[in-house]
C-alpha cells in the first residue's frame, strides 16, 4: 500500500482524524460515489453537556440513490438554528469560542443546495485558517480494491490516531472523548490546533 496518499469522503465538519490525514497524505476528497446515509457526510460529532452529540444536515429525499455529488440539502425545517444553538451550548464557554463562532454559523446559514457545497466551504474556512493544505477531488469514482493507499470512504471506516489529550470543556465529566469534530479542537485549542494536528500520529 502507498502510505503517502488517501482518499476521503465529503463530510461535514469532518472528525479531526480526517485533518490529520489532510496535513500528512497527498489527499484526495471522493464526489463520486453513491451517498452513504447515517455517516459523517452530512453528520459531526461535538462534545455536549451530555456527552457526544450528533448533529445531522437534512437531505432530500431519493439520495440513497444518488451520487455524493448530486444530494441536495433539506431546509423544509431550520437544522442551521439547531446546529448554532447546540454548537454555542457545547462551546460557548470553551477559550476561542468567540473568535470563531460568528463565521462557523455563517457557513451553515448559507444555504448551499448541495451537501458537498456546504462541505466544500467548511474545508475552504479550515483553510483559510492554515489548519490544512490546499486540497483537490478526485475526478472519477476510483473502486476499494483499485486505491493503493488509505481509503476512508467506508461507513464504518475507524482511523485510529494516537494523538495528545487537550482540555475540552465537558471532560470534568466524561474524559477526553477522542477524534470528535474538528470543531471541539478549533474552539478549544484555537491557532494551536495546528501543532496538535502535526503531533498526532496515524496507527497503520
Amino acid at each position: 500500500m502507498n502510505t503517502n496518499k488517501a482518499i476521503l469522503p465529503s463530510s461535514y465538519f469532518p472528525p479531526a482524524s480526517h485533518f490529520v490525514v489532510m496535513n500528512m497524505l497527498d489527499t484526495n476528497i471522493e464526489l463520486n460515489e453513491n451517498y452513504q446515509k447515517r455517516s459523517i457526510r452530512n453528520r459531526c460529532s461535538i462534545l455536549a453537556a451530555n456527552g457526544p452529540l450528533h448533529l445531522s444536515v437534512p437531505l432530500l429525499k431519493g439520495r440513497t440513490k444518488q451520487l455524493m455529488k448530486n444530494v441536495r440539502i433539506s431546509y423544509a425545517e431550520n437544522w442551521m438554528s439547531n446546529h448554532c444553538k447546540s454548537i454555542r451550548s457545547a462551546y460557548g464557554t470553551s477559550p476561542y469560542y468567540d473568535f470563531y463562532f460568528e463565521s462557523i454559523c455563517t457557513i451553515i446559514n448559507s444555504e448551499y443546495q448541495y451537501l458537498h457545497e456546504l462541505n466544500h466551504h467548511i474545508l475552504l474556512y479550515f483553510n483559510e485558517l492554515g489548519l490544512i493544505p490546499e486540497f483537490s477531488y478526485s475526478q472519477e469514482f476510483i473502486p476499494n480494491d483499485q486505491f493503493d493507499g488509505f481509503d476512508l470512504r467506508a461507513k464504518n471506516c475507524d482511523l485510529q490516531i494516537t494523538s495528545p489529550e487537550y482540555e475540552q470543556v465537558f471532560g470534568f465529566k466524561f474524559g477526553f472523548v477522542q477524534n470528535l469534530s474538528i470543531l471541539d479542537l478549533l474552539f478549544n485549542l484555537g491557532p494551536e490546533t495546528i501543532q496538535w494536528l502535526r503531533d498526532s500520529k496515524l496507527n497503520v
